[in-house]
């Protein structure tokens, strides 16, 4: 096995990555958290978004990486329509027991 022997230059491409990822980091979380706010569009369409307002869904999902997606809008969703959306995670089997009764 190969020992792990720091050089100057492996030392500088780590330091040069760990500063990019400090000092660009917040503006990407910035960019990210103005996406959030921005339900402009939907409040301007011809649609009365609070006709279901204080009802309670819950969604059942599976642990996976596509339903974070879900999960990080549910509050956008909740400030839209008024709608409380609770997010079940599940395993699959227990998933489709859920599903079918």
């Amino acid at each position: 096995m190969k020992s792990f022997i720091p050089t100057r230059r492996k030392f500088l491409k780590a330091s040069v990555a760990a500063s990019t990822l400090i000092v660009g980091g917040p503006a990407i979380l910035r960019r990210a958290l103005a996406q959030d706010a921005d339900l402009a569009p939907y409040k301007s369409a011809k649609i009365d978004w609070q006709q279901a307002s204080g009802e309670t869904i819950t969604v059942a999902v599976i642990p996976a990486s596509y339903f974070e997606n879900l999960i990080t809008i549910a509050p956008q969703f909740k400030a839209l329509t008024g709608i409380v959306g609770a997010i079940s995670q599940a395993g699959q089997r227990l998933s489709r027991r859920k599903a079918s009764t």
